[in-house]
């Protein structure tokens, strides 16, 4: 786990140089719950005693609960607001039966590719371990007075609790209940999404993807200070919208604010071939020029390995003077200096931001330098925690955030029932 800067100070954006972890999305898993619906309501003035209540159902939440409720005898609450809970989803699923699988770029899935599993883990684990689970209650503040913690819901219910678990991601809600309880929030703006572009050289390519690349993107006006990130290698995809792939998702995350700055109108630039400098590409196309001679330029090309036909083809026709019937040999070389910068820095215009599936993550959030980073306790309010993407904190790819929504979760669940008293 890494930060931009000193590490977890300020943005922290997870990971740089840690495991490689992801499981798959669980956007639209529907899953049957065992769990109770809010809607008897109970009178302000007569709050129901839970000695931990955790505020949203997601992997943070549920990690935090079942911790907690492993290790101490305390009663635990889960207040989800939606329909449903982990909505947006080693040992411990291996040892809640779910086989794990390592694929060679080092992600970790369950071997069923099918998120369901992980979810109804999470499920049955926090049954087992004796914790409630309330859908439907939605949650409309969030208070402190002498020792204790009140937790109002929508229905006019009210909880009263020794700890509180802040978990419900992104939320504004939840972030104004943490400033209205004296802590700094950094603005939050989006994160994780793919680029929208219309540009004729895309136009019909959708699908086609590219194993290995490098993209940037050219913020103007320049941003006062250095901005890391702006540059990023991995494979992209093409869509019926524009850009995305882990190339384009890794530079989302890392230029969010700038990109949030720009309205999401920005230069992204495309090293199609980046193993190859700019002279060593126009070597291959002028070696290429001699061996292929006689052979159509749409029709065949040097970078094969990683150029998909369709692409080159693309790219290559909206060179002037290039069309289906030029052949190699007949390739002048201002052709040749205006293909390799097509390949070597391919200019596109991001009109706007696209969303990748679900997987909707913002950067922003409760500031890290107000919270102790062992226990996730608050510093300003002492049995407070906070856990997952209500934080500072965003991954760049939606696996990380997956990652760091358990670890925190799990910590914050065992700081809990370290110090509960029963």
């Amino acid at each position: 786990m890494s930060a931009r800067g000193a590490a977890f100070q300020g943005h922290l954006t997870l990971p740089l140089h840690t495991s490689h972890i992801s499981l798959l999305p669980v956007a639209s898993t529907k899953v049957a719950v065992s769990t109770t619906c809010a809607h008897s309501a109970q009178p302000l003035n007569r709050p129901k005693r839970q000695q931990v209540v955790i505020v949203g159902g997601g992997a943070a939440g549920h990690l935090a609960a079942i911790t907690c409720a492993r290790n101490c005898s305390a009663s635990v609450l889960i207040l989800e607001s939606g329909p449903s809970v982990l909505q947006k989803v080693c040992d411990f699923f291996e040892n809640e039966q779910v086989p794990l699988k390592v694929e060679p770029s080092g992600k970790v899935f369950p071997t069923s590719d099918d998120s369901a599993t992980v979810i109804r883990a999470l499920v049955d684990a926090a049954r087992r371990a004796g914790v409630v689970t309330e859908i439907r209650a939605r949650v409309r503040a969030l208070s402190r007075w002498e020792d204790s913690y009140y937790v109002d819901l929508v229905d006019g219910r009210r909880f009263m609790a020794d700890y509180a678990v802040l978990a419900t991601g992104s939320a504004r809600t939840a972030h104004v209940w943490a400033q209205n309880l004296g802590h700094k929030v950094v603005e939050t703006v989006p994160s994780l999404f793919t680029f929208g572009v219309r540009d004729e050289r895309l136009n019909g390519l959708a699908g086609v993807s590219v194993r290995d690349c490098e993209v940037r993107i050219v913020p103007n006006p320049k941003p006062k200070r250095p901005v890391p990130g702006l540059v990023q290698r991995g494979s992209l995809l093409i869509t019926h919208w524009g850009l995305s792939g882990p190339a384009i998702l890794s530079l989302s995350a890392f230029g969010a604010r700038v990109m949030y700055d720009c309205v999401y109108r920005i230069a992204c630039i495309v090293d199609w071939v980046p193993d190859l400098a700019l002279d060593e590409k126009l070597k291959v196309l002028k070696e290429s020029r001699r061996i292929l001679g006689q052979k159509r330029v749409l029709n065949i090309h040097p970078f094969r390995g990683n150029l998909p036909q369709r692409l080159w083809k693309a790219l290559a026709g909206a060179v002037p003077g290039i069309d289906s019937s030029l052949k190699w040999a007949n390739l002048n070389n201002a052709m040749i200096q205006a293909l390799a910068e097509q390949l070597h820095k391919c200019r596109f215009h991001v009109s706007s931001k696209g969303q990748f599936k679900e997987e909707f993550v913002t950067a922003g959030g409760v500031d890290l330098s107000e919270i102790n980073m062992k226990t996730f306790e608050s510093k300003r309010s002492p049995g407070l925690y906070f856990a997952g993407e209500t934080l500072d904190v965003d991954g760049k790819t939606g696996g990380y955030n997956l990652t760091f929504a358990w670890a925190s979760g799990y910590i914050a669940g065992l700081s809990i029932a370290s110090r509960v008293e029963v």
